[in-house]
């Protein structure tokens, strides 16, 4: 199935754990496998790889108004990972 373009600040948070800040160009869909590279937990000593399987997507949106000065981050998604 072709990928969904996006340009998305998202979570990529897993059921059983951490979540990491990451920037989406395209989004996954349930079933999609992931494999996730942390510069964060290579800097910490930890395994910086993980693989996962996507189990939801949720979607965070807000309305923009003329008459508020907010008009970034009008999406932002959580992408629900388990360990694969």
């Amino acid at each position: 199935m072709a990928k969904r373009p996006a340009n998305a600040n998202a979570d990529v948070a897993f059921v059983d754990g951490p979540s990491y800040p990451v920037r989406l160009a395209w989004l996954p869909r349930e079933g999609d496998l992931i494999d996730l590279y942390s510069f964060v937990d290579k800097t910490m000593g930890k395994k910086p790889t993980h693989r996962a399987e996507v189990v939801q997507v949720v979607h965070y949106l807000h309305d923009v108004s003329d008459k508020t000065d907010d008009q970034q981050e009008r999406h932002f998604v959580t992408v629900h990972v388990k360990s694969s």
